[in-house]
């Protein structure tokens, strides 16, 4: 399963790095944010966390923690090159090792609005952060993607200091699609 995630992890970003190529402008409708600004923040925080170690629990804060991010879904049909991007929300409660939160205002590679909504429900702090980058946290999302319907496991991790950045893993249960999220708090 590791393997899976980790070409599926590879495909994606090298859809992020595709996207990248596509340029600035655009946006509008249902996002607030252009394509540029989507990889552009998604590079950042891709590079932030690559320069970080995983976070211990016992650096965790205490509290509940916003994160805001970028989350950037495959929704290829197995012909057809299809990826977009979102803006992430992912609320963490370290008092209680729970987390819930959603990921909105998609935009395509082509520039162009995409109306969904993907929600993270049932999130749980494992307790196993150091043990590798998809094993500090597990949840469900459920949503729709311009009609795509998808039902994904979720698991990522914490990197930096007092936890500042979270990684997300996306994995649809039925087909080939899924997702990378990078949020800061």
């Amino acid at each position: 399963m590791k393997v899976t995630k980790t070409r599926g992890a590879a495909s994606i970003l090298a859809m992020v790095a595709l996207a990248g190529c596509l340029g600035g402008g655009g946006g509008g409708g249902g996002s607030t944010a252009t394509l540029a600004e989507y990889t552009a923040r998604f590079a950042d925080l891709q590079n932030d966390q690559s320069a970080l170690t995983l976070t211990p629990e016992a650096d965790f804060p205490t509290g509940s923690v916003t994160y805001l991010g970028v989350a950037n879904f495959n929704l290829s049909d197995g012909s057809t090159l299809r990826g977009v991007l979102g803006g992430m929300r992912v609320e963490v409660n370290f008092s209680d090792d729970s987390f819930e939160g959603s990921v909105r205002e998609f935009i395509d590679y082509a520039e162009q609005p995409v109306d969904g909504r993907i929600d993270i429900t049932n999130g749980v702090l494992t307790g196993n952060n150091t043990a590798s980058l998809s094993a500090g946290v597990t949840a469900e999302a459920a949503g729709t993607i311009d009609g795509v319907v998808l039902d994904m496991t979720v698991d990522g991790g914490f990197s930096g200091d007092n936890a500042e950045l979270l990684g997300l893993y996306f994995d649809d249960r039925a087909t080939l699609r899924g997702g990378v999220g990078i949020a800061a708090r």
